[in-house]
């Protein structure tokens, strides 16, 4: 149990340095192409299904993905739900990679709720609103 513990937190160290291989970005890019196609047609839980996947990141041993999702849907939905359905989801997304990839170690999935796509909406928000002022002066 220690010894899982003590690679588990290599491998997070190993995310936080941003140090990854040619292969890490491969897999990366499959577990995202998978998953993407995956909440599109098969995964029948709205919260999970309006998820869209927008970078994974995986660590160098391939055991551990930090899958980033946003939302594209107009009306107001909570991070935090959408989370726990992928949550939920996680062992048939898991098995779908595992089918798709033909990895020896299918990774474990961490869902995060990707802040960068919400805040540049708010910086186009506030620029389109100063572009307005302006125009109406």
């Amino acid at each position: 149990m220690k010894r899982e513990r003590s690679r588990r937190a290599e491998a997070e160290a190993a995310l936080a340095e941003g140090g990854s291989s040619r292969r890490a970005e491969r897999v990366a890019s499959g577990i995202h192409r998978v998953l993407g196609q995956v909440l599109v047609r098969d995964i029948r839980d709205r919260r999970a299904a309006i998820a869209n996947i927008t970078r994974v990141r995986v660590t160098p041993d391939l055991r551990h993905a930090r899958v980033y999702f946003a939302h594209l849907c107009k009306e107001p939905v909570d991070a935090a739900d959408t989370t726990a359905a992928l949550v939920r989801a996680a062992p048939y997304l898991r098995r779908r990679l595992a089918e798709e990839l033909g990895l020896r170690f299918t990774p474990d999935l961490e869902f995060f709720f990707d802040e960068e796509l919400a805040d540049a909406r708010r910086v186009d928000s506030l620029l389109r609103s100063l572009n307005d002022d302006e125009s109406s002066r």
